[in-house]
């Protein structure tokens, strides 16, 4: 059942849900069990790894654009600015 979950979890790239099966994992008995979980955490590594890089650039994109309009945005004048 939880090798099940986790396969779901990784195909929905449900982070919140491999993380929650992850803080769970129960006692597996058969070798190749073991094996199977391996490979899907290893597989939910790469996962998470690309979400986090693909965050990273949108982070990335925002602060340039953020940036691109604060320095377009027009300038505010002070009441004692006496040089403008």
């Amino acid at each position: 059942m939880w090798l099940n979950d986790l396969k779901v979890a990784l195909v929905l790239q449900d982070i919140k849900k491999m993380e929650q099966l992850l803080d769970n994992i129960p006692t597996l008995e058969n070798l190749e069990d073991i094996k199977q979980a391996k490979l899907l955490i290893d597989q939910m590594l790469e996962v998470v790894t690309q979400k986090k890089e693909q965050t990273t650039l949108s982070m990335k994109k925002i602060r340039k654009n953020l940036d691109f309009l604060n320095a377009t945005a027009a300038q505010k004048k002070h009441k004692l600015d006496i040089f403008s």
